[in-house]
């Protein structure tokens, strides 16, 4: 299989896990809207919880990061541009989920 098809596939897989991490995180918001900041601490500490968040951040952030880097090789065209905006597109989507990763566990460990 072709590094396209790869590419393909893996965004599509992305896609389907975010569906329904999405529509959980969008209920259990809901579900817990009348909640304390204190109680919604110790719902993200519950480890399902926490791995569940984490899911959705990485599959989230991982779809973005396929999607653009299409759009950055179909429309910069420009070596050196089309490479810089992809190294800038990497570090940010990396420090973003460091972020994210990094908030769940400072709320876990808590």
């Amino acid at each position: 299989m072709g590094k396209a098809a790869t590419h393909w596939i893996i965004q599509r897989l992305t896609a389907i896990t975010i569906i329904p991490l999405t529509l959980w995180f969008l209920f259990s918001l809901i579900g817990n809207i009348s909640k304390s900041y204190q109680e919604m601490q110790n719902w993200v500490k519950e480890p399902v919880i926490a791995i569940l968040l984490a899911g959705s951040v990485i599959s989230i952030f991982w779809h973005a990061r396929l999607g653009m880097q299409v759009i950055i090789e179909d429309y910069i065209h420009g070596e050196v541009s089309r490479k810089l905006a992809l190294t800038v597109l990497n570090a940010m989507i990396v420090g973003l989920v460091t972020i994210c990763l990094v908030s769940i566990v400072i709320i876990v460990l808590r």
